[in-house]
């Protein structure tokens, strides 16, 4: 199934439950091979908590886990060689000096399987160090859209263009690469810097150079603290809008939010399918409260979640029998071809279409923040006429998680499906790309203006025209 050399399994696992689900699917593991003899220096609690075998256990749980639940081995290059760094790793394993830093070993260890959705949960009881600013990254540049100013005195909309002396996306790549194990070139970098300036398990300290709104060179000195951030301190950040909207969302569950942005169209905001309650909370606004000539369903920033239920929202806007389905290879060798299969992940428990059929112009912003189940919906969506998809290129880490315990309290992850598109492309390390391409402006950030709601907007005004024509 994978292509390594010398591979070892040095651990047994029983899988106790699968909770089928495209978001959190929980495991229970036990490893045979770690005992506590009493009176062996290998099991003397060291200064991070952890006895010398439990860190190795750690380190050798994710490579041998991996081995029988990874599914993407034929992501990676031909000469990649797991066992190789497995033992390049257990040198470094025993080198810890805080249980924070075992973690980041570990994390760095799985990171090497190249796949963004997989990686390592650090304790609960970790401290936080957290940035003083957040970026985006807008035209290829690393753009500050928020400061706190409490600890840094930055405007808004600087470009951050050196990090210790070095072109700052540079810095990035060569020092801390291995937080953003993207594929797609846009999103890995995008995300390597909007990961960088967020919290860090270790304190920070670095200097930038930038360059003002209005030109002007500033330096400064860049600080992460254990304090959080001033609560305010996103909102200080452009808030990015389009059209004659209010600022209250027009309608607000905890499952999606709904804004006018015209007299008659309306942006349903859906940023993950973790909550059951969507399937229900969508029929009752449909049937009780929608009213419009076009629809923008927004998926940015979308975290995952039940792909099913990303059926469920589009079965409203077309008959089920035309969706194009996904396919799916687990790594067990198990193929699902349906998604009505009752083996499926996603399959559809409501009769959702006694709410009506709504035969008017959708448009699915998508971004580099798309991902998990939320890729899986906007793959299916594209497989249709029916759906027109716009923004930027999603993140390309679908496949089904599974999740186990670490010693220390923590846990790590793996992608355990890889999945196809109808025309078969697979999703993972690709993503979906938009039928139109539209990126976020400068100016327009600047100006509070959402560059890709404004193009949802303006070309579903376009198609209501020439429908009323």
């Amino acid at each position: 199934m994978f292509r390594m050399v010398k591979l070892r399994k040095t651990l047994t696992f029983c899988l106790l439950i699968i909770l089928v689900g495209i978001s959190v699917t929980a495991i229970i593991v036990f490893n045979s091979d770690t005992t506590n003899d009493i009176g062996s220096k290998d099991n003397e609690t060291n200064i991070i908590g952890l006895t010398m075998e439990e860190q190795v256990s750690n380190l050798s749980n994710i490579y041998a886990t991996s081995i029988d639940k990874f599914a993407l081995w034929s992501l990676l290059p031909e000469d990649f060689d797991w066992e190789a760094v497995h033992q390049e790793y257990l040198t470094k394993i025993t080198t810890a000096e805080s249980m924070v830093e075992h973690y980041e070993i570990l994390r760095s260890f799985i990171s090497h399987l190249g796949d963004a959705h997989s990686g390592v949960r650090f304790p609960p009881t970790t401290d936080w160090y957290f940035s003083p600013i957040h970026v985006r990254v807008i035209e290829d540049k690393i753009i500050v859209r928020s400061a706190d100013s409490n600890f840094i005195d930055i405007p808004v909309g600087s470009e951050i263009v050196k990090i210790n002396q070095m072109p700052a996306m540079k810095y990035l790549r060569e020092n801390h690469g291995y937080l953003s194990n993207h594929r797609p070139p846009l999103t890995r970098d995008t995300m390597l810097a909007e990961i960088f300036f967020g919290a860090a398990v270790t304190e920070r300290a670095f200097d930038i150079e930038l360059i003002s709104p209005e030109g002007e060179i500033i330096q400064r000195s860049i600080l992460f603290t254990l304090e959080p951030p001033d609560m305010n301190f996103l909102s200080m950040s452009p808030q990015l809008n389009y059209g004659n909207v209010s600022e209250e969302w027009e309608y607000s569950t905890d499952t999606f939010r709904v804004q006018r942005h015209t007299s008659n169209i309306l942006r349903i905001r859906v940023e993950h399918f973790q909550n059951e309650d969507f399937a229900q909370d969508i029929r009752n606004y449909l049937t009780n409260h929608f009213e419009a000539d076009a629809v923008i369903i927004d998926a940015r920033r979308h975290n995952g979640g039940n792909g099913g239920l990303g059926y469920e929202l589009l079965s409203h806007f077309i008959d089920i029998t035309e969706l194009n389905h996904l396919s799916i290879i687990r790594f067990d060798g198990f193929r699902n071809l349906d998604p009505f299969n009752a083996q499926s992940p996603y399959v559809i428990e409501l009769n959702s279409q006694s709410a009506g059929l709504y035969e008017i112009p959708v448009v699915i912003l998508t971004d580099h923040r798309s991902g998990s189940a939320g890729e899986d919906f906007i793959a299916v969506a594209k497989g249709t006429n029916r759906f027109t998809i716009m923004g930027t290129n999603t993140m390309g880490i679908t496949g089904q998680l599974l999740f186990f315990p670490l010693r220390g309290g923590g846990e790590f992850f793996l992608s355990t499906n890889r999945t196809f598109t109808a025309d078969g492309q697979d999703i993972s390390g690709n993503g979906i790309a938009p039928d139109i391409t539209v990126e976020q402006t400068y100016d327009d950030f600047l100006n509070g203006i959402d560059t890709q709601l404004r193009a949802a907007v303006e070309y579903l005004q376009i198609k209501i025209r020439d429908q009323d024509e």
